[in-house]
């Protein structure tokens, strides 16, 4: 826990209609280092809550007026407080009134009569997740300002100097170094987070950036800067995918794929598609299974049309639980957006196995001899 000396900008607002509780509290808070607000009932704690937004509330349940739950919701419901975190402290033991506290907002609760050094360790771990919170909502500003800033970037350049290749080399060079940086920040900070759900957006994240990177890598070590040979982009990307997810040696994956160059206007999307639909097959097609197969198939008609295909023999899906037509995770509305922009069509299968398929026109692409 940090020292007093440390402390001394935090603030604590303790909502308690028994002054014995509330001296005990305001003592051993102030002795730790907090600066500490008190208030005898719900009203006066949602006033003072407003106007010296505390970085945490100690809130009883048994108050007059309104009482500790409806309390915590109106600080929910106030754009001015939701983001406070509330601790309950109670002496109600009921297991359906710890459930009631968190259903209306708590994040803790604590159960009187309290011990000190209880209070003291659960307040620094609310501290703690208010850090961690604030570090990620600035660090993924900056990520999606320097993202924005890129892509401007890149499309001055695209349009201003198409056929300075010399430039374009070092665009594509800049980028992925860029890129490569933006990555390393996303897995330094992910080393950091405990909870699974951050942690796997996180990872998501950095599977996105270095895909992207992975792409301009490609262009970078080609003569034409602007043609990616998509056969040997597509076996890069599956065995670095393999080795993220730990299944190189659990899931084997079939590349299928003629040989043709994709620009990179639609190289990027269909990347980008196939790095969800890969990533979203590793993590849940094979729960519970010692092995697995993966087919993706790349092929190109003499028009241009072409057709993307991954598929899995893994669990398998109801079309109920893959609505492409309104999609609810993260992943599956980037495909849809992506698919979109290479003006592309997109069909699912879920049974007996997992189908995917996209098909495009590759528009100024370059057929291999």
């Amino acid at each position: 826990m940090d020292s007093p000396s440390c402390q001394t900008s935090r603030s604590i607002l303790i909502a308690d209609d028994n002054p014995a509780n509330l001296q005990v509290l305001s003592d051993l808070l102030e002795q730790s280092g907090f600066k500490v607000f008190v208030a005898k009932n719900g009203s006066s704690a949602f006033e003072k809550a407003i106007l010296i937004k505390p970085d945490i509330i100690l809130l009883d349940i048994r108050m007059p007026g309104i009482d500790g739950f409806k309390t915590c919701e109106r600080l929910k419901n106030d754009f001015r407080t939701k983001e406070i975190p509330i601790i309950f402290l109670s002496a109600l033991d009921q297991i359906t009134d710890k459930i009631t506290a968190f259903k209306v907002g708590g994040a803790d609760y604590i159960t009187k009569p309290f011990q000190k050094e209880e209070v003291l360790a659960r307040i620094q771990h609310q501290l703690s997740i208010q850090l961690a919170n604030s570090e990620i909502r600035t660090l993924n500003s900056k990520l999606q300002e320097q993202l924005q800033n890129q892509a401007a970037y890149l499309e001055t350049i695209r349009l201003a100097l198409a056929e300075k290749d010399i430039l374009l080399q070092e665009v594509h060079h800049r980028v992925k170094n860029n890129l490569q940086v933006v990555s390393s920040i996303l897995k330094l900070q992910a080393a950091r987070i405990t909870d699974p759900v951050a942690l796997s957006a996180f990872q998501a994240s950095q599977a996105r950036i270095d895909t992207i990177a992975m792409i301009h890598h490609l262009l970078y070590g080609t003569k034409s800067f602007a043609q990616v040979d998509f056969k040997l982009f597509l076996s890069q990307l599956c065995n670095a995918l393999l080795e993220v997810y730990d299944k190189t040696d659990s899931v084997s994956v079939c590349i299928n794929a003629d040989n043709f160059f994709l620009g990179i206007d639609k190289a990027i999307p269909c990347s980008l598609i196939i790095n969800e639909l890969l990533t979203n097959a590793l993590k849940y097609a094979f729960k519970d299974r010692a092995q697995g197969k993966i087919v993706v198939s790349l092929s190109k008609s003499d028009t241009g049309e072409c057709r993307l295909l991954i598929e899995d023999d893994g669990i398998g899906f109801s079309e109920e639980n893959y609505n492409m037509a309104n999609p609810t995770t993260l992943g599956l509305k980037l495909v849809k957006i992506l698919t979109r922009q290479l003006q592309g069509q997109l069909k699912f299968e879920g049974s007996p196995q997992t189908r995917f398929l996209i098909t495009f026109n590759a528009h100024n692409d370059r057929s291999s001899a």
